[in-house]
């Protein structure tokens, strides 16, 4: 028996997919400050896009050097665009990374910024996909 209100497993997939993008990211505050205007939000999101892979490779450049000023430099700009898009689980590690004050880099700080990296490729992605 079918019942109509009863989702198939492909719209089920679809949703959970959905979810999972609006878990990464949101436009929410890119609509409220854009009223609404969706050319608006598909030239933030575009800029998004072609900002942060230049942004990931200075922090890579950063990283090899082991110059924790200019990762500190680099995440700091990666965090206006984060909490444009709502990226919350970026919040945490972005501010241990901003805030680390060791000389030496711990295997704390390395999976913070894995985290940052590995979040931000995802969202990228998912942006992608939606601005084609």
């Amino acid at each position: 028996m079918d019942l109509p209100f009863m989702k198939t497993d492909m719209e089920n997939d679809y949703n959970d997919s959905i979810n999972d993008s609006e878990s990464l990211y949101s436009t929410s505050y890119l609509k409220t400050v854009g009223n609404n205007n969706p050319e608006f939000i598909v030239a933030m999101l575009k800029a998004f896009a072609q900002s942060i892979p230049a942004e990931l490779v200075k922090l890579q450049t950063a990283l090899d050097m082991k110059d924790l000023p200019q990762i500190k430099l680099v995440v700091h700009k990666i965090k206006s665009s984060a909490k444009t898009l709502l990226i919350k689980s970026l919040e945490q590690d972005i501010h241990f990374i901003e805030k680390y004050p060791e000389p030496e880099l711990n295997e704390q700080f390395y999976v913070a910024i894995d985290n940052v990296r590995s979040v931000l490729y995802q969202v990228l992605e998912l942006v992608g996909k939606e601005v084609g």
